[in-house]
């Protein structure tokens, strides 16, 4: 069954706390929000290292639990995203520690693969890039972590879900925006994403995020020089590699986490008016195990609304503390 949530709904239970999370920004400058933005660092992981940034909450730490979130496609450390962790904590878990996984961009790259790996990268399986960061979040998390992504991200969430790990546990999950569609390759998938995520859509998600330092961080000229660079990155082999794991259904994939994480502890979210997910991708056994929700409302902008950090804490405060299933 699939639940329909409008933007109002939404919005209900967190309106308090995205009025606080408002003020907290209000004022801030982009030079400020980036004077207090941790650095992101290369966790060892024994072999090799993988790209995280922690972000801390206002106050007391919870030391018993920690929220992971996975980035999109060649999406990096930023101070957009910075802004989008931070109103996710304030919004879902304000004691918590945020930490951000950043997918390799222009210029970075967040974690590297042997030939073995990459092939298996290449042959659209996720799980090189699953247990990478699986092992940096179990070098920085203690107890237990709440999973979340959007786009890339959530299918990266499912992986991590599905590798699973003797030193966290994972409680709970959330993908939003989860590329997933029976048949679909990667020149497919790329028009989609085009046709979800229109220019205009991500200038109007930005701005009703109210928040001027994103605003500022995202304002014409820095975003045409972003997307340049996001076409200029996707058109190297790695990331053409890379979006081989968006491609298909991802039925095995959430099958695989659901039977790690159990049944009812897993949300997959996707937004009217965009293409990326697709629900008929999945079987009806596997729809039965997890709760599936249809965002749908006028003030919507497709995939790019997760741009909006608002709407995007929103999606997951609805995972993680007010399923209305």
């Amino acid at each position: 069954m699939i639940e329909m949530v409008t933007q109002r709904e939404l919005y209900e239970p967190m309106i308090e706390d995205m009025g606080a999370s408002q003020h907290y920004f209000y004022g801030k400058s982009l030079e400020d929000a980036c004077a207090e933005m941790p650095a992101s660092q290369m966790v060892d992981i024994g072999d090799r290292f993988v790209e995280a940034a922690v972000v801390e909450p206002d106050g007391a730490r919870d030391e018993e639990h920690d929220l992971v979130l996975s980035l999109p496609y060649l999406n990096g450390w930023t101070p957009h995203h910075y802004i989008r962790g931070k109103a996710l904590q304030h919004i879902v878990a304000p004691d918590s520690r945020v930490i951000v996984l950043p997918n390799s961009s222009f210029g970075k790259q967040a974690y590297t693969f042997t030939d073995t790996e990459r092939q298996k990268i290449t042959d659209g399986d996720i799980s090189p890039l699953a247990e990478q960061q699986m092992a940096a979040v179990e070098k920085l998390a203690v107890g237990a972590v709440s999973l979340t992504g959007y786009s890339q991200g959530g299918r990266n969430v499912l992986g991590m879900t599905a590798v699973g790990s003797d030193k966290v546990e994972v409680v709970q999950a959330n993908a939003d925006e989860m590329p997933s569609k029976v048949g679909r390759g990667s020149k497919q998938l790329q028009k989609d994403f085009m046709k979800s995520s229109r220019i205009r859509d991500l200038r109007a998600a930005v701005r009703e995020s109210r928040v001027d330092a994103l605003t500022d961080a995202m304002n014409a000229p820095r975003m045409a020089r972003d997307l340049t660079k996001f076409g200029l990155a996707g058109q190297r082999k790695w990331a053409k590699d890379m979006a081989q794991v968006m491609t298909g259904s991802a039925e095995d994939l959430v099958e695989s986490a659901v039977g790690k994480l159990g049944a009812g502890a897993l949300k997959l979210g996707f937004i009217e008016g965009s293409r990326m997910f697709d629900p008929a991708s999945l079987s009806k056994k596997t729809m039965d195990q997890i709760r599936i929700v249809q965002y749908v409302g006028k003030n919507l902008h497709g995939h790019a609304s997760g741009d909006d950090v608002y709407l995007h804490a929103g999606f997951v405060d609805d995972a993680f503390n007010c399923p209305r299933g």
